[in-house]
């Protein structure tokens, strides 16, 4: 009679199906999918934001490209920054 093969996580439970490739017990699975979905929201929001920090890098390489090879005081680059269009939230 062949061995049942024990949960690779947890090491506790037989797997939820032996004929799967995967390793888990149906409490491990249920768990690890609880916790992806709770974390969905997190994964969402850090995509956002890297996507709004690029499009904000770019504005600003774009703004400050008009300047050609002008040298310019702290004062000058703060009023560029702040004064720079804003990016527009994608459609």
């Amino acid at each position: 009679m062949p061995e049942t093969e024990l949960c690779s996580k947890c090491k506790e439970n037989p797997r939820a199906d032996s004929d799967s490739n995967n390793p888990w017990c149906k409490p491990c699975r249920a768990k690890y999918a609880k916790e992806y979905a709770d974390e969905k929201l997190t994964r969402e929001r850090s995509k956002g934001f890297v996507a709004g920090v690029e499009a904000m890098v770019q504005t600003l390489a774009t703004e400050f490209g008009r300047h050609g090879r002008a040298q310019m005081t702290c004062r000058e680059v703060e009023f560029a920054i702040r004064n720079s269009p804003r990016p527009q939230m994608p459609t």
